[in-house]
């Protein structure tokens, strides 16, 4: 299985050599620099997510396997630039900058359209209504996603109709997943219920899965530690799509013949698979730390201040 994934991953990086290629030389155009310099103020939510996402594949250790596509640049140089890039709402771009900025949207628009929506445009699109939604599930922010669907996924779709379902990986995936597809490879102790992709219906399963990471673009709005839920439409396929409200349905067959457990789904193939969402997530532990510290120091404060005034009061007395 380890095997395979590397050659997976050799084909991947072949596949994208030639658009890698592009970030290596500074872009001199003048009206190229500005065309980058509007789509990032005019989409500034957008690209801080694209670039939130690359520069988190990029700083993690696993680089080699998580970011793909990558651009032809040594790691060390790689770094060294997503270092200086500026909050992007202002203007200051060096040349090595925009070319970075500029590599970075063009592998996403080969791919896909993103764009900053609110809560409640994607609760109105999304049917969870068997399932209940916590306070804690609610995310910082929603991006939608639109892949060019081919007519044979849009066939399938009216044939055999599609549920919503949710998956959780971590932070430092999300770029691949996003240019790739989720990986189908899970053939180890862990898959319990055979190779496929994991979804679940139910948004609180699938944030079990989801595991924060430290955001690699230091400017950020997003925050420093992020995660990020993947939201996608699951084609009912009745032999290579196993849902658990369905377990009679189907004929993928499970290890030991177990069901699957309440509101999971198992997806033989990314072709059954449509992202259409990311819900993002801060982790807001250490904000809370600090808040404590400073409430804590506050209480002591006005401890501090009271015995004063009672002893002072006790003075005035005597």
């Amino acid at each position: 299985v380890f095997d395979d994934k590397r050659r997976k991953i050799r084909e991947l990086k072949r596949k994208y050599r030639k658009v890698s290629n592009t970030v290596s030389e500074p872009i001199g155009d003048p009206l190229a620099k500005d065309k980058v310099i509007s789509v990032v103020h005019d989409r500034t939510s957008e690209m801080d997510l694209l670039l939130s996402l690359f520069s988190s594949a990029a700083y993690h250790y696993r680089n080699k396997d998580v970011l793909v596509p990558a651009p032809g640049l040594p790691i060390s140089e790689l770094r060294c630039r997503l270092d200086g890039i500026p909050d992007l709402r202002e203007s200051n771009f060096e040349n090595h900058h925009l070319s970075l900025l500029d590599y970075v949207l063009q592998i996403s628009q080969q791919k896909f359209d993103v764009s900053c929506i609110s809560y409640d445009e994607f609760i109105e699109n999304v049917d969870e209504s068997e399932y209940k939604i916590l306070d804690w599930m609610v995310p910082m922010c929603v991006y939608k996603l639109d892949f060019d669907c081919d007519e044979s996924l849009l066939h399938l779709k009216h044939k055999y109709g599609s549920v919503t379902g949710f998956h959780g990986s971590s932070l430092e995936n999300i770029h691949s997943i996003l240019h790739n597809g989720l990986d189908t490879d899970y053939g180890n102790e862990k898959s319990l219920y055979g190779d496929g992709i994991y979804l679940a219906e139910d948004r609180g399963v699938a944030l079990s899965y989801m595991k924060y990471g430290s955001n690699g673009f230091k400017h950020s709005q997003l925050g420093n530690r992020i995660g990020v839920l993947l939201c996608a439409e699951v084609i009912k396929h009745p032999t290579e799509v196993k849902i658990s409200s369905q377990v009679n349905a189907g004929g993928l067959k499970l290890h030991d013949e177990n069901e699957l457990p309440k509101s999971y789904i198992v997806s033989m193939s990314n072709d059954y698979v449509l992202v259409k969402y990311l819900l993002v997530y801060r982790n807001d532990k250490q904000l809370i730390s600090k808040n404590l510290f400073l409430f804590g120091l506050l209480i002591l404060l006005i401890l501090v201040v009271s015995k004063y005034s009672t002893r002072t009061n006790e003075y005035i007395h005597v």
